[in-house]
């Protein structure tokens, strides 16, 4: 019976546009996800509406006549309360922190040739207070934005001269952290970028095969980011991030096993197969041709897709759904798109359906198919936890979501999967991605603060935060009863 190794890399995360704030400060431009308002009437069954950029939106919502508020502009103030916060996090005795890099605060543009220096001495700074307290580091360069000058004069990622602007700003933050940070994840949640805020979609009618092609652009500069990335230091480990949806027939019927076969295909393995296998899947040109996808390749393109993949399979996990053939499936929430109610299981309040043995599904098909180390970066209860008298939260149902999704982490490493870490998600109440709200709540650090920004902003550590110090001091035992 294989256990969790003595070098386990526990953890949790931020991004850098839900969490900084700060935005026209030290040279920063305004990214996609500033451009966000919060939406009291948001239907958390459409997020994929509630997060498609077109130039219509952009125009509606900077347009200074309307009163929109913008929560990402202003986050939880982490720009300038990064030592205070890294500090409360250093008691946790975290191995690893996640954090992205806004590429606007090294490039506001985007397309500029030298990078902001202001931006760059930030992240620095973040990073040195994490070796401070021996707490390692993995950033994600693009994590649900990019600069807006992108999106707006280029058309996001469907332009393929957006590939070399990345390239460009990955190269210069590699190369100063060159020996400082060994861990990098490109693109977050990749799998679901295409219908995110990081393309611009004019043609709705045309959004698939838009998303497709912004895919293969964001592919491309993946592999070459992982190429430099190798010569700038052979250390650096790059990995995927990809958004593990799971399903389930939703019942033994073989047409609804078969849609739900097609639907991972569609949905997870499309994209973990050309990170990791270095090529697009046999069944990618009959799902090409279902949904009238043209793309745009070159066998240089190509060449760098197979000859540049990614060494661990880094991927989140929150919640699994069904699939059936029938059109009459009731639907609940999920992480970007609504997925099949499955009766056998309980909700969120965002109607997310907690799966702990879903984790280990996953994890033992992530293992089989592709062999190499998985590396847990995201996991976490999204509720809402109100705090009037800023006292200590006890949140025992998101000790009981933790333990329950660790100890199928424990049990899959058990059977012999090779997993590098666990992070949860997030290590402070932030922004929400998807919802802009700050009333979805996912830390472990309560943050007075409403949907509107407003409050003490002071942290305070709820009852998780002592439970997973102690299980990460004792590298896995969930057994403690505190807070429970």
């Amino acid at each position: 019976m294989k256990e969790l190794k003595k070098d386990f890399l526990w953890g949790a995360g931020i991004a850098a546009n839900q969490a900084e704030g700060y935005t026209n400060v030290d040279g920063k431009g305004i990214s996609t996800a500033d451009a966000w308002p919060i939406d009291k009437n948001f239907d958390v069954n459409n997020v994929i509406e509630g997060i498609t950029m077109t130039q219509e939106k952009i125009a509606k919502y900077l347009d200074p006549v309307n009163d929109y508020y913008f929560p990402k502009r202003n986050g939880i103030g982490f720009y300038k309360t990064y030592k205070e916060d890294i500090k409360i996090l250093s008691e946790l005795g975290l191995k690893i922190f996640r954090m992205s890099i806004a590429w606007t605060r090294i490039f506001p543009n985007g397309d500029e040739d030298k990078p902001n220096e202001a931006g760059l001495k930030f992240y620095e700074n973040v990073v040195n207070e994490c070796l401070k307290y021996d707490i390692k580091v993995l950033f994600t360069l693009q994590h649900n934005e990019i600069p807006l000058g992108i999106a707006q004069n280029y058309g996001g990622w469907n332009n393929k001269k957006v590939i070399d602007f990345f390239v460009n700003y990955a190269t210069s933050v590699m190369k100063r952290f060159k020996g400082k940070v060994q861990y990098w994840v490109p693109f977050n949640e990749f799998n679901h970028l295409g219908f995110d805020n990081t393309a611009i979609y004019d043609d709705t009618k045309d959004l698939v095969n838009q998303s497709y092609n912004a895919f293969h652009n964001q592919f491309v500069a993946n592999a070459k980011v992982i190429k430099l990335g190798k010569e700038i230091d052979c250390e650096n480990k790059f990995g995927t991030m990809l958004g593990w949806m799971l399903s389930y027939p939703l019942t033994c019927h073989p047409l609804d096993v078969l849609e739900n076969y097609k639907k991972m295909q569609k949905e997870n393995y499309f994209f973990a197969d050309v990170f990791l296998k270095g090529e697009y899947p046999w069944y990618a040109t009959d799902l090409f041709n279902q949904l009238k996808v043209t793309l745009k390749t070159t066998p240089e393109e190509l060449g760098l897709i197979k000859n540049y993949n990614a060494d661990f399979i880094g991927f989140s996990y929150y919640s699994s759904g069904t699939a059936t053939y029938r059109d009459d499936m009731k639907v609940t929430g999920g992480n970007v798109a609504a997925t099949g109610v499955n009766e056998y299981l309980e909700k969120t309040d965002w109607g997310w359906q907690v799966d702990p043995v879903g984790l280990k599904i996953a994890m033992l098909d992530l293992y089989d198919r592709y062999q190499k180390p998985l590396f847990i970066l995201e996991n976490g209860i999204g509720v809402k936890e109100d705090n009037p008298d800023l006292k200590v939260v006890n949140d025992h149902y998101r000790i009981k979501y933790m333990k329950d999704h660790i100890d199928q982490i424990k049990s899959a490493v058990s059977e012999g999967v090779e997993c590098w870490g666990y992070l949860t998600w997030s290590a402070l109440d932030i922004i929400s991605f998807s919802t802009h709200q700050m009333s979805k709540r996912y830390g472990l650090v309560y943050v007075d603060q409403d949907d509107y920004g407003n409050g003490t902003k002071k942290r305070i550590k709820k009852t998780s935060f002592e439970w997973y110090k102690k299980v990460i001091k004792s590298n896995g035992d969930t057994s403690i009863k505190e807070g429970l």
